[in-house]
């Protein structure tokens, strides 16, 4: 086929060829992207969807039976709000193009790049609104457009048009460099398919590079994403050694005389919130622990593909585990192994938390308890004291008086009970519920050894006391020495522990109580890691707070990056200027404006802590009027159900095609949206499942969705 000069021919219908607008070749921040003002193929605004715009084949990969491919090939629908941005005539873009020989323009090639990033494989698959919108603009019929998609001659204004705007073909260059793109995202994270089939779009409409057919793209996906995850499954399988790996294909065998397997019953977080408790979930961390995955070195592997993984390995069934092939089931028992260890640890700490909350609830409740149980016995000593310091008080005013002579006749018994009653029962400003937390040194007792032994405690620097307070604690189990003053660490202790350790005459002087220490301990300890200033090093939750902190080398060469991401200057002291004029200018405002407003008043308080008084607004009778108005609105809505609300509200927005499956890729499930929308709603109103199963359509079942 040969090609057809342009000739320097000025006809109306080689004016069509410009209509649409062709993309300014000002440069992009890619270098050869398009001005967005003038090229506006990079998304599919929800407007656009709103007035009725289908997309196109090529932006609905991976069809299946839920998300069926549409029957066109292009938009059967185009909004009015795209015409004109798309379909006007534009003089800045016509000299782009020569006139060339024939009785048809450009127009349709031209608009399908500019709108849809490649080439109709029919040119006059152009929607009819599109034609009709440019042949009134240039005052033509739209008959002169007919038969252009069996003309040869459109192959040449192909080519004219990608000379002409720096559009590329997609060939080896180009599908090289986005297979490298793909399996650098698909090495990296888990994303789905039709995320990477998005991005991959966007960055050839980004590129001006002529996007291929959707089977091309589609396979080139799915090949990067299986490269990768053979890629990931191999490594992981390479971790273990032979005997670590046989144990690791034990996980899934259900053994003899039990109802489920070694890997359902590691793989449930606890839920014996009691002593017994911890020491079950340490028993837990302490049997992942001998699978060996601390032991493996998995740094090279993106964390975020080794915690897919996991979800599934904890989320499946434990057949459907062992059902998985090649180096794929190993590689999902390794990267069970390897972080469910850190999972345990972490839950573990979680109960004792808990635990330990429990027990200094109640203790707190009892001594409030017995504080008001006492509270009579309590003043009545402390008037019948009051009494007798006022008799005495009065002898010592008068200068002849003799305070002996007073006390002799008077009996004093009742006084040293109420002397030893308010010694008892009275408490020091910092008092608290020391003494109850005491008594409850034996619950403590049954968790804590083995809660210190299993777990390797650091520290920062607020944390030191306390973790020095933990090691020597460690030293006492089967100590039977008392335990002197000297050789105790106190600076975590408080007044009122203080007195309970080292308690008055008649207990021996210097000699710590070793049933308080280790409840005080305990205690400190639960409050240094609420404030992490204790931690476990590799843990998630309870772990080291700086360990994902970069270094200040690595901070240094990152710092550019990250600024110029964030918007915003390296220097803190640019920032730190607009945030105290900013700061400074409300409130000058602030006060300004409490001047001049009579229905705001600050009255000062006690103890200096001022109040701010706002005066009722007056109340403004409501018309009869509205009122009617009102009950006209109520009579006109509808009774909605809530779950047709949800089920309505994803027919404006689909959000629940976004759930996925806990392996990333797509489900197989019938009906998954409407399951969806019965699981959000019985989670939503605590109905339960069933609650929310109506009608005759088959559902999926709870479990499967929720777990």
């Amino acid at each position: 086929m040969s090609k057809r000069p342009f000739e320097p021919v000025e006809r109306v219908e080689d004016r069509v060829r410009v209509v649409l607008g062709a993309a300014d070749r000002s440069p992009g921040p890619r270098g050869n992207t398009p001005n967005p003002e003038h090229f506006h193929t990079l998304a599919w605004p929800p407007s656009l969807l709103a007035d009725g715009l289908r997309r196109p084949t090529r932006h609905r990969p991976f069809a299946s039976k839920s998300r069926p491919h549409h029957a066109t090939p292009h938009p059967d629908k185009v909004g009015p709000k795209l015409i004109p941005d798309q379909g006007r005539w534009s003089p800045q873009v016509g000299p782009n193009l020569a006139p060339n020989r024939g009785q048809n323009s450009r127009l349709r090639p031209l608009g399908t790049v500019r709108y849809l990033g490649t080439f109709l494989e029919n040119p006059e698959d152009v929607p009819d609104a599109v034609v009709d919108y440019v042949a009134e603009q240039l005052g033509v019929p739209t008959t002169a457009f007919a038969g252009y998609g069996a003309m040869e001659h459109r192959w040449d204004h192909q080519d004219r048009i990608r000379e002409a705007y720096g559009y590329t073909k997609f060939e080896f260059d180009q599908w090289f460099a986005l297979a490298r793109w793909m399996y650098q995202r698909a090495w990296i994270a888990s994303e789905r398919p039709t995320l990477i089939f998005d991005l991959a779009t966007k960055r050839l409409l980004e590129d001006r590079v002529l996007l291929p057919r959707v089977t091309t793209l589609e396979r080139l996906v799915s090949g990067t994403r299986e490269r990768a995850e053979r890629r990931l499954w191999a490594t992981l399988a390479a971790a273990p050694t032979a005997e670590q790996g046989a144990r690791l294909g034990e996980l899934v065998v259900v053994p003899s005389r039990r109802r489920v397997s070694e890997l359902d019953r590691l793989r449930r977080s606890p839920r014996d919130i009691s002593p017994r408790g911890v020491v079950k979930a340490l028993e837990r961390y302490d049997t992942l622990r001998t699978f060996g995955g601390p032991t493996w070195d998995l740094t090279a592997i993106p964390p975020g593909r080794v915690q897919a993984l996991v979800r599934f390995a904890r989320a499946a069934r434990a057949q459907a585990v062992s059902d998985l092939g090649g180096h794929r089931r190993l590689a999902t028992l390794v990267a069970f192994a390897a972080v469910m260890p850190q999972v345990a640890a972490d839950e573990a700490i979680e109960v004792f938390d808990l635990v330990m909350g429990d027990v200094i609830r109640s203790s707190a409740a009892r001594m409030q308890r017995k504080r008001l149980r006492s509270l009579k016995d309590l003043d009545a000593a402390a008037l019948l004291l009051r009494q007798a310091w006022l008799a005495v008080a009065d002898v010592a005013a008068d200068p002849d008086g003799d305070i002996r002579a007073m006390l002799d006749p008077l009996d004093v018994a009742p006084f040293h009970v109420a002397a030893e009653t308010v010694k008892e029962l009275a408490q020091e400003p910092d008092d608290g519920f020391e003494q109850m937390l005491e008594a409850r040194y034996n619950t403590v007792a049954r968790f804590l050894p083995a809660f210190l032994e299993h777990l390797d405690f650091h520290s920062g620097p607020d944390g030191t006391p306390v973790l020095e307070a933990v090691t020597f604690v460690k030293t006492l189990k089967g100590r039977r020495r008392p335990i002197e003053g000297w050789e105790t660490p106190m600076r975590f202790l408080s007044q009122g522990w203080l007195r309970r350790v080292f308690p008055p005459r008649p207990a021996p002087v210097g000699i710590a109580d070793k049933r308080a220490y280790v409840v005080a301990t305990t205690e400190a300890l639960r409050t240094a890691l609420h404030r992490h200033e204790i931690y476990v090093p590799g843990l998630i939750k309870w772990g080291d707070p700086n360990a994902r902190l970069l270094g200040e080398a690595a901070w240094k060469a990152a710092r550019p990056r990250v600024c110029e991401e964030l918007d915003l200057d390296p220097d803190p002291n640019i920032a730190l200027a607009g945030w105290i004029d900013r700061l400074d200018r409300s409130h000058r405002e602030l006060v300004t404006g409490l001047a001049a407003n009579p229905a705001v008043r600050i009255e000062p308080q006690s103890g200096g802590r001022d109040r701010i008084v706002l005066t009722g607004l007056d109340r403004l009778e409501v018309p009869a009027s509205l009122d009617e108005l009102n009950k006209q609105i109520d009579a006109r809505l509808p009774t909605v159900d809530l779950p047709e609300m949800v089920l309505e509200v994803n027919s404006w927005v689909p959000y629940l095609s976004d759930f996925t499956h806990v392996s990333e890729g797509e489900s197989r499930m019938e009906d998954l949206e409407l399951s969806m929308a019965a699981v959000l709603t019985s989670e939503a109103t605590n109905v339960g499942i069933r609650g929310r199963v109506v009608g005759v359509q088959p559902l999926a079942v709870r479990t499967i969705l929720v777990g």
